[in-house]
């Protein structure tokens, strides 16, 4: 490690530590006084209780006192793609009552008058070590693992103590600004999303924007009861029609699977599945003899299965499968655009949700629920104005949208690069010099 303030040392994990193993494999019981901390517990926040296993009563007392978790362990979980690394700080009230770990977490339990636990701790968290743990790690049967002695012989940086203790009130402070920071962004995120079916339910009852004339300003309403309770609201005005009197729902269709191709040919069509409308990394192509339903960008598409249900999607050109319903607008009732936006309001989801059904495990969309709910229609020169204003208004909220997703990712990057800097000496506080007999 090059460049660290002259009172800082490199020492490993194994000489800063007075405890360091790996847990039991246990026998389970439903329920006992003894609870066993497993991978899905460990989280970087803490110890997620809910995940919590029990040891069998017979067992019990074959776990001696230092497996037990203490207040300052680090649990590091040491096996298992996606969770290898992963690690959390023991907390007093995480050591009570009693608790144990499997086999698959290791408990390093450091010499407090060496090192700090946290300052170990957010060691573990930050980038480099994150970076080396992946080139550690060793497997076999497709189980990434790490072994106590890799781990043991992990070089840490090592500031002296009142440097750490320093260190660690400063990355608190830091960390702490940043997660109330993603935190005050999820909320605005939140709020436009509000926004946006605030915009669309004051659309399609007719409230969006303040009219002039009388009659349009009295109310009609169609009360549902099965399966989503509700009422729907409308100008007096408008016209009461089902889905079904509107528009048709058209379900796709595909090969079988041996037919798939990942390569494009003029012979091929893609295969449009629900995955396709967030990213292109697993395009999918069919012979164009073998397809029988089409879509193209400006089509609207219902996704039947989930979670989630009943996604509305657009914007691709190709052959859909089974997972996917094409909406076929009547022209002379609905413009497309209108109809696009009513798929889309929160209260025809609800609606949808309750009323969905079971397939292979799955949550599926029955095609004539959506047909027999109702909507209240103007005429067609009247939803176009009104779907024009809900893209002008939902557009201007993506823009927003848009900006607080790159500042959500420039704060979620943030913790990284603090760590990295805390632990290259940056948050350096001079304290007594770290030499090989501090480590004795």
């Amino acid at each position: 490690m090059d460049n660290l303030p002259s009172e800082w040392a490199s020492a490993t994990v194994g000489e800063i530590c007075e405890y360091l193993q790996r847990g039991k494999t246990p026998r389970y019981a439903e329920f006992s006084s003894l609870p066993v901390i497993n991978q899905k517990c460990i989280r970087w926040t803490g110890i997620q209780a809910e995940h919590l296993k029990f040891i069998h009563p017979d067992q019990i007392s074959e776990w001696p006192k230092e497996k037990f978790i203490k207040n300052g362990d680090i649990l590091l979980n040491s096996t298992g793609t996606g969770t290898l690394g992963r690690a959390c700080l023991v907390t007093l009230n995480d050591s009570m009552p009693g608790k144990v770990v499997d086999s698959h977490v290791t408990i390093i339990r450091v010499n407090i008058g060496i090192a700090h636990p946290k300052f170990v701790f957010y060691w573990f968290k930050g980038p480099t070590m994150q970076r080396l743990i992946d080139e550690l790690s060793t497997g076999t049967t497709n189980q990434i693992e790490l072994n106590r002695s890799t781990i043991s012989g992990i070089v840490i940086p090592l500031a002296p103590i009142s440097d750490q203790e320093y260190i660690v009130e400063k990355l608190d402070g830091l960390l702490s600004c940043t997660q109330l920071g993603l935190e005050h962004v999820e909320k605005l995120l939140s709020t436009c999303r509000r926004l946006k079916q605030t915009i669309i339910l004051a659309a399609i009852r007719g409230t969006l924007y303040q009219s002039t004339s009388e009659e349009s300003q009295c109310e009609q309403v169609i009360n549902v009861e099965e399966p989503y309770k509700h009422s729907i609201h409308g100008p007096k005005n408008w016209n009461g029609f089902l889905l079904g009197d509107v528009c048709a729902l058209e379900g796709g269709s595909q090969p079988p699977k041996s037919t798939f191709s990942s390569l494009k040919s003029d012979d091929y069509v893609r295969l449009i599945q629900i995955r396709d409308y967030k990213s292109d990394r697993y395009v999918t192509y069919i012979p164009r003899s073998l397809a029988r339903r089409f879509c193209n960008s400006k089509d609207i598409m219902i996704g039947r299965y989930g979670p989630p249900i009943f996604q509305i999607l657009r914007g691709l050109e190709g052959a859909y499968n089974v997972a996917l319903m094409k909406v076929i607008p009547k022209c002379e009732l609905v413009s497309e655009e209108y109809l696009y936006y009513f798929l889309q309001n929160e209260v025809l989801l609800r609606f949808v949700e309750a009323g969905s059904e079971r397939t292979a495990g799955q949550d599926g969309v029955r095609k004539e629920l959506v047909l027999n709910y109702p909507i209240f229609l103007p005429s067609i020169e009247e939803q176009e104005r009104i779907a024009a204003l809900i893209k002008n208004s939902l557009d201007r909220l993506t823009n927003i949208e848009t900006k607080i997703m790159n500042a959500k990712t420039m704060i979620t990057e943030l913790p990284s690069s603090i760590l990295a800097q805390a632990f290259s000496g940056k948050f350096k506080q001079t304290g007594k010099r770290v030499t090989a007999k501090t480590l004795k």
